[in-house]
């Protein structure tokens, strides 16, 4: 930016500081930084190709040898294959011999070989004794010759060979040493004579750089020198000015391009002081308004005025906009029309307005009462909610003092110790009773603050009130209805101990009831099996042995209705302790279909199982899963027609535990009946001439069971298709790494 201000101060004087000196000392300086260039462009391009030539050269030697081993290695080689193959090789190494030798003497551009041979190396290749060139051309014949001899002609006294492998060793390798020596000191002497005219272009260079800092660039810098001390003054003095102001001030061309900005501009836009310049003002500011016309333009049109004060839109580096207040003055300097804009950041003051403006929308529209008084307590102010509370209007409290609203309900006493909290706390509050402009008493709940002056004096005070007439209303209700929930509390809790006794009485009552009923079945169970099996002499008719049968099959049926009966009655008393243990549940299953197969033999019904290959164990009380699992084969034999198919299934999900599904073809029942077929001795036909026997105990009994294990019950049930039954044990019961693979197929039993 100061060299911008500098160049804008000087424009004149510069090109008179251009003396034909000058130009005549660039003009020879440009000329020996391109010579030097071009001499170090030769040297890199020399070291470059003598560098390929030599490696070339060198591989030349190499390849004489090669193809020399390669030769005596063709004749020993046993067989025509192995013959063959060394014979390729040969060939290859040839042509890559014969590719060298005549990129030495010919060039190659792919490779950087040069097209001309030094005087040196011409010696020897071409000399009138020892004609390198010959001699190649004379070991290549000789070895094409031998690769194209058949396998026959090939013994170790063919001439071919032993020419070869004499010149491998001998002169011939001597030659070709002598050529790479040959390049290689070829491309030292370039180098050198490269590396002395680079010296002397050097030395000439610093020559004319000492004479032109003594003759020419000595007196230019002087003069500068001394032009930029004036300078320096006067910026330090502009800068020093500009800097102290507390406002942005910012120089714009009359095309809106900023010229410079002072430290507060660069502050407040986010813009280093450097990087200002060139940028257009509009990336800064823009109006507030985009139907006004340009700030420049504003500035033009009241350029014989006082500067008028604009409001318009500030913009940081980051995007962020801001308000500004700006004045813009017009001004001529060299002969250009200027502006100079002074912006002050007014963010700070739009906010203190808008809290203004809130504070009283608040003040207003809120819906407690406000008075503001002065330290002696007459009123300067109120709201809305005042005159809802109180009946009077705004104009006929103004100036009057509080007590105005004093309903003289309460002590002096009262009053001193209220001011007296106001006047050391700050602020007091509580319950009060004041009157209304029509004479009424009614309770208000009131806060005083106090505020207070730059001395520590009460100088204004604030109260906030509001009516609590419905309030204490409603206390006096909920006391009323506490009271009367304090009575029902009391009745509910005897009338828990009584549901409690009554609920102790029935499983006691139950308990010997099981006792005593199960007690003489035990004994009609045993005595029919014994006359039954005729363990003490032959019944003598069959048709009581058919009789035998039926008591025998009803007591078993009355001791499982009995059972389960006393199970319900546990679950619902929470009574029934699980004997958990580490329980296989692939033979559970297995244990369990076995006693289910007859019935559905009987019943012409397929019991099929879907069970993965690996199951694992779980921490369950077994009995009670076989319990489960035979309620729910019970029900789908019961409910599944002749033909159907049951389906038992058993999946794992890592996050959500084990499940066991019963699926059966059978009735199915609506989703209104599944709510009546979950609850105890719930049945979905309770008709005294129902199709299907059973107390309905088997739902309700395995969800009682499930959730003892911390699972669920899920059914799912649609009339006409079917019923799917899922049980699923929690993922903490689930014994990880425990599965065992499945013997056996994958239907357990079919009619």
């Amino acid at each position: 930016m100061l060299f911008r201000c500098l160049l804008m101060m000087m424009p004149a004087r510069l090109p008179a500081l251009m003396t034909i000196r000058y130009v005549v000392v660039l003009a020879v300086l440009a000329g020996l930084a391109v010579f030097s260039y071009l001499i170090q462009d030769r040297l890199h391009t020399t070291i470059d190709s003598d560098a390929a030539v030599i490696n070339v050269a060198g591989s030349q030697r190499m390849l004489s040898q090669r193809i020399a081993l390669l030769a005596e290695t063709l004749i020993e080689a046993p067989g025509s294959f192995r013959k063959n193959r060394i014979r390729r090789n040969l060939l290859r190494s040839i042509e890559a011999m014969e590719d060298n030798h005549e990129g030495l003497l010919h060039g190659d551009p792919e490779r950087n070989l040069p097209d001309s041979v030094p005087e040196a190396v011409k010696g020897l290749l071409f000399g009138p004794t020892n004609s390198v060139d010959a001699q190649v051309d004379d070991f290549i014949a000789k070895a094409r010759r031998l690769a194209t001899l058949n396998d026959e002609a090939l013994h170790w006294t063919d001439e071919n060979l032993i020419s070869i492998t004499n010149n491998a060793s001998g002169e011939f390798l001597h030659n070709l040493d002598s050529v790479v020596s040959a390049y290689q000191k070829s491309s030292e002497d370039k180098v050198a004579r490269m590396a002395n005219i680079q010296l002397l272009t050097a030395v000439f260079t610093i020559f004319v750089l000492l004479l032109s800092a003594v003759a020419v660039f000595r007196p230019m810098v002087g003069r500068i020198r001394s032009e930029m001390a004036e300078q320096e003054k006067v910026r330090k003095r502009l800068s020093g000015v500009l800097d102290s102001a507390n406002d942005a001030i910012i120089t714009v061309t009359a095309d809106g391009q900023i010229e410079t900005l002072n430290r507060a501009a660069s502050a407040m836009f986010g813009v280093d002081e450097a990087d200002g310049g060139g940028q257009l003002l509009d990336s800064l500011i823009t109006s507030s308004n985009e139907a006004e016309v340009d700030i420049l333009e504003r500035a033009t049109l009241s350029r014989h005025g006082t500067p008028p004060i604009h409001e318009v839109t500030g913009h940081r580096r980051s995007g962020e906009p801001f308000p500004l207040e700006v004045t813009l003055s017009e001004m001529i300097q060299d002969g250009r029309q200027m502006y100079i804009v002074v912006a002050r950041d007014i963010t700070e003051r739009k906010r203190i307005e808008e809290d203004m403006r809130l504070a009283a929308t608040v003040f207003e529209s809120g819906q407690h009462a406000i008075t503001i008084t002065d330290a002696d307590s007459r009123i300067l102010n109120v709201n809305s909610a005042f005159t809802r509370t109180t009946g009077y209007l705004k104009s006929e409290v103004l100036g009057e003092s509080t007590t105005l609203l004093s309903s003289g309900r309460h002590s002096e006493e009262f009053y001193a110790e209220m001011w007296r909290a106001i006047r050391e706390e700050g602020s007091w509050e509580g319950e009060v009773w004041n009157k209304r402009k029509n004479g009424e008493i009614y309770p208000e709940h009131l806060e005083i603050s106090s505020v207070r002056d730059a001395g520590g004096g009460d100088k204004y005070y604030v109260a906030v009130f509001s009516d609590i007439t419905n309030m204490k209303t409603a206390d006096a209700e909920l006391k009323k209805y506490a009271k009367e929930l304090q009575t029902i509390n009391v009745d509910l809790r005897e009338a828990v101990i009584k549901a409690n006794e009554a609920n102790r009485a029935k499983s006691d009552f139950l308990a010997a009831m099981s006792h005593e009923v199960r007690t003489p079945l035990n004994a009609v169970i045993g005595f029919s099996e014994a006359m039954s099996m005729e363990l003490f002499g032959p019944v003598g008719n069959n048709r009581y042995l058919d009789y035998l049968n039926s008591i025998g099959e009803s007591a078993h049926h009355l001791l499982n209705v009995i059972n389960d009966i006393l199970d319900v009655s546990k679950i619902e008393a929470g009574s029934i302790d699980l004997m958990e243990v580490e329980m296989d549940v692939q033979s559970t299953i297995d244990a369990t279909v076995r006693l289910i197969r007859r019935r559905a033999e009987k019943e012409k019904l397929s019991i099929v199982h879907n069970l993965p290959e690996n199951i694992p164990a779980l921490r369950a009380d077994e009995r009670r899963v076989k319990q489960m699992i035979l309620n729910l084969l019970s029900n789908a034999v019961k409910f599944t027609p002749s033909g159907g198919t049951i389906t038992l299934s058993v999946k794992n999900e890592e996050h959500k535990g084990l499940f066991i599904q019963v699926a059966d073809t059978g009735i199915g029942i609506s989703a209104d009946d599944m709510v009546k077929a979950m609850s105890p001795f719930g049945q979905v036909d309770s008709s005294l001439a129902r199709r299907y026997e059973g107390t309905g105990l088997g739902l309700p009994l395995t969800k009682g069971l499930i959730e003892l294990h911390g699972g669920s019950l899920e059914m799912e049930s649609e009339p006409g298709k079917g019923t799917t039954v899922r049980v699923r044990f929690p993922a903490s019961r689930v014994v990880p790494d425990s599965g065992r693979v499945l013997l056996g197929g994958n239907y357990l039993g079919e009619a």
